[in-house]
């Protein structure tokens, strides 16, 4: 009888456990469309003062993006991110551990997209996440490199809070990303660089 009553009361518990948290879902239509890698690239880069600088994608992980871990009830929220190694944007060496653009399911029902962006020498200062619907607003531009023209273009302008930040050496001004392609580089005040290949090893 006792483990009857154990095994009810476990239930319950359960149940109530589960419903009163909530699962905010990524579309997979919304992943295809706004992760234009597969995880496995490397990114190569060059710059106007002739080096050259390259970004080791490694592989797309899945994260909760939302919910307090000591709730009794936590939400969750399906987050996806292109992981990477890449360079120290402060000294000459590699980092692991790092991502470069990940999609997050919100609370508000929205999806939302940001992005970490460095190169060697150069790191774009950001906060920001931008709404599927706000990062599609985004006017396309145009950019050639090289022979290659790409008009799908989204060009990210420092913010008020990255421009605290404007007298560091490493400071980006701005950064490209193609809806098809992804990052293709950077402006800083004295370099700039462009994506020139992609290859899978």
């Amino acid at each position: 009888m006792k483990t009857v009553t154990f095994i009810l009361i476990y239930c319950l518990f359960a149940m109530s456990f589960t419903s009163c948290s909530k699962h905010y879902q990524l579309k997979k239509d919304e992943i295809m469309r706004y992760i234009p890698y597969k995880g496995n690239e490397v990114l190569v880069f060059h710059s106007d003062k002739n080096r050259v600088d390259t970004i080791f994608l490694k592989g797309i992980s899945s994260f909760n993006g939302c919910g307090d871990p000591l709730d009794i009830y936590p939400d969750r929220c399906d987050g996806v991110k292109v992981n990477c190694t890449r360079t120290d944007p402060n000294y000459d060496r590699y980092l692991q551990g790092n991502e470069l653009v990940q999609l997050v399911a919100t609370q508000s029902g929205d999806t939302h997209i940001s992005f970490d962006i460095v190169l060697k020498g150069s790191w774009f200062y950001n906060l920001d996440s931008y709404s599927l619907s706000e990062f599609d607003k985004m006017p396309n531009s145009e950019l050639r490199i090289g022979n290659q023209v790409y008009n799908d273009v989204k060009i990210f302008e420092a913010s008020d809070y990255a421009k605290q930040y404007s007298q560091r050496d490493n400071y980006a001004e701005r950064f490209y990303w193609s809806v098809r392609h992804g990052f293709l580089g950077l402006d800083r005040r004295d370099e700039k660089w462009r994506f020139v290949e992609k290859w899978v090893p």
